[in-house]
């Protein structure tokens, strides 16, 4: 009985709630995602679909450095609630989106020379102002959405991906009357999110902090105290999301532009399982920074739920992949050897993921950094001679193989340290 009771208090803890919330987001984007492929993948040339994914790897890239860390800052900062939350979350808009325009402007003209698919962006203005726009827009979204976890309440990212997920779906069959085909692709994503963040700014954060209001702010007392913590997440947060960036760039340049759609959708259904952990973790990460002494037990915990929804997750990916995969398009099956690999790593990413949230609240920054770039710059290499020689099955492999070797090391530094083990 007392067992059950416990389980039942820890299914109500803020930690289970706003991790569900953040795991039935990535459900959402990631189901409605694929749906979204799926109408591109049978409206479009498998070309134009490549090209339209490396639309969306690099907007994403760019706004993820344009956030400078900010966006883990604020979940590591706000709880403490040590400065106004409106001021911080409008310096931290108004910094990245001026960096976001900055990077998108730089990125679009000289796009051309380094990734050829993309040589449209720096000779047509309309395309080249669009997409500088995008940018922008996506580097407030995640701003926008670590503030909600920062301040306790997640129910709103969950409102945010249901309302933009569902909106790109159609767009692109109305975007290209007026846009090239992979740029309609790639324009749908950036005018879902716009009309979400519309919605965060009008409705949802009014109910957080009644009294915020967006607007360009360069507070340096509320922003100055996470500057330091947030640039070394920073280079965790790059270092963490290449791989899933920079590997659709990689592989259309070395293959093709379809393959680049190909290893896309796999690493979209991949993604469904890297982000339960990914998800539960946040939340702990969260509660961990509103109280310390209780991170060893909500670690733990958040380790045994990630680990009962993964194995039947990837066994569920391993079964229905393919399925998948052909009813998107036939050919997209050459990507199924792919995806079994980027499947069975999320166990290894859950437990480096685990290590990472523990030294992120204890501010130990060194080891998370030695951690990202380890995997990070592992997988790249081991990708340069195997994508040649066993094509997408070797950008795979490489991400297993380096992500595993680190969760060996991550295991035993929480053993050691006692991480894993249950309080007392």
């Amino acid at each position: 009985m007392r067992s059950a009771r416990a389980w039942r208090e820890k299914l109500r803890s803020p930690v289970v709630r706003n991790a569900a919330y953040l795991i039935a987001t990535e459900a959402v984007g990631g189901v409605l995602g694929l749906a979204f492929w799926a109408v591109a993948a049978r409206s479009f040339p498998d070309a134009d679909v490549g090209v339209g994914a490396v639309l969306v790897t690099s907007a994403t890239l760019l706004a993820l450095l344009s956030t400078l860390g900010f966006n883990v800052g604020l979940i590591r900062f706000l709880p403490e609630r040590s400065a106004p939350p409106a001021r911080l979350i409008n310096s931290s808009v108004t910094i990245g989106v001026a960096v976001s325009v900055a990077l998108g402007v730089g990125f679009a003209l000289g796009a051309g020379r380094g990734i050829p698919v993309l040589w449209f962006l720096g000779s047509e203005p309309a395309l080249l102002v669009l997409f500088v726009l995008f940018c922008a827009v996506w580097t407030m979204s995640l701003l926008f959405d670590a503030s909600f976890v920062g301040l306790g309440d997640a129910r709103p990212v969950f409102l945010r991906a249901v309302v933009y997920n569902a909106l790109k779906i159609p767009l692109p069959l109305a975007l290209v009357l007026a846009l090239r085909p992979s740029f309609a692709l790639f324009a749908a994503w950036g005018v879902g999110l716009l009309v979400a963040n519309a919605l965060a700014v009008v409705l949802l954060f009014r109910r957080v902090v009644p009294s915020f209001r967006l607007r360009p702010d360069l507070d340096r007392t509320s922003v100055g105290p996470m500057v330091r913590f947030s640039f070394q997440n920073h280079v965790t947060n790059v270092l963490g999301a290449v791989p899933g960036l920079v590997f659709p760039l990689l592989v259309a340049n070395v293959l093709l532009p379809e393959d680049a759609a190909y290893f896309y959708v796999a690493w979209v259904l991949a993604n469904f399982l890297f982000l339960v952990p990914g998800s539960i973790f946040t939340s702990v990460f969260a509660e961990g920074s509103r109280w310390l002494p209780g991170l060893r037990g909500n670690a733990v915990d958040g380790l045994f739920l990630s680990i009962a929804i993964l194995v039947p997750g990837v066994a569920a990916v391993w079964i229905a992949g393919p399925w998948v995969l052909a009813a998107l398009k036939p050919s997209f099956l050459v990507a199924v050897p792919a995806l079994n690999v980027l499947a069975a790593s999320a166990f290894f990413v859950a437990v480096n993921v685990l290590y990472v949230t523990v030294l992120r609240v204890r501010k130990r920054m060194r080891p998370v950094i030695a951690i990202y770039a380890g995997t990070t710059l592992g997988a790249l290499v081991l990708s340069v001679p195997l994508m040649p020689r066993i094509q997408l099955l070797g950008v795979a492999l490489a991400f297993a193989i380096a992500h595993g070797a680190c969760a060996v090391y991550s295991a035993w530094a929480m053993l050691r340290e006692g991480v894993l083990r249950k309080p007392a």
